[in-house]
């Protein structure tokens, strides 16, 4: 009798250590399947980061090539100085040289023209409470992108002082930082020389032309807006 209930006894302790190992092998089997989703989510996750990364930067690298066609137009404050090298020519003025232009640029492949037209406000003398001039330039723009522009100039001014119409030339250079919406910040130096002028007054023994033979150095900044970019 006692065999029987020890034999019964052993039986059973086998059934449950068996059902205990299949219990933990079942446990096990889910845990790793567990473990392998999460392996594979994070491997998806990281394929997915990867691609937009790769996105992302074909983005930057794309917008980053020049533009084939570009056309800005700008409205700047402007800082215009005049002098001269001659010391027996007095273009001292009696206010604060100060002004304001609008400008145009334009860039086809690498190559750029421009165009502004300006309003100084400076007083040389009785005769000179403002001064118009506009110039036309043209030139190459080794950058063009949605970041920036830049573009080398030579310029031909054409201004009006007193009672004489000067003509100018030079070099010039604007620089455009581009903002979102088409806006950007506009920087612009013409550097000018007058080498002609034309007399358009009255008198018959009209003064001498003083600001012939000067210098113009116009600094200008203010807001631009991309008209057309393709």
């Amino acid at each position: 009798m006692k065999k029987g209930i020890m034999l019964f006894m052993i039986i059973l302790g086998s059934l449950r250590f068996i059902a205990a190992q299949e219990n933990d092998s079942r446990f096990l089997d889910v845990f790793q399947e567990e473990d392998e989703m999460i392996l594979r989510q994070n491997e998806k996750d990281t394929q997915e980061n990867e691609e937009n990364e790769r996105k992302q930067e074909k983005i930057k690298e794309k917008k980053k090539l020049n533009l084939n066609l570009l056309l800005y137009g700008a409205a700047a404050a402007n800082i215009p100085i005049n002098f001269t090298v001659d010391s027996k020519t007095n273009l001292t003025n009696k206010t604060f040289p100060i002004g304001v232009s609008l400008h145009f640029a334009s860039a086809v492949s690498c190559l750029t023209l421009k165009g502004n037209i300006n309003w100084d406000f400076i007083t040389f003398s009785d005769k000179t409470s403002m001064i118009f001039g506009g110039s036309i330039s043209l030139g190459l723009t080794p950058i063009h992108n949605e970041f920036l522009f830049l573009g080398l100039y030579g310029t031909a001014w054409f201004d009006k002082i007193e009672d004489y119409m000067y003509i100018s030339y030079g070099p010039s250079a604007t620089v455009i930082f581009n903002l979102p919406k088409n806006f950007g910040v506009f920087l612009n130096c013409d550097f000018i020389y007058r080498t002609k002028e034309k007399y358009q007054g009255d008198l018959a023994n009209p003064d001498k032309p003083r600001f012939l033979n000067s210098w113009r150095i116009c600094p200008s900044i203010g807001i631009s807006y991309n008209i057309i970019k393709g």
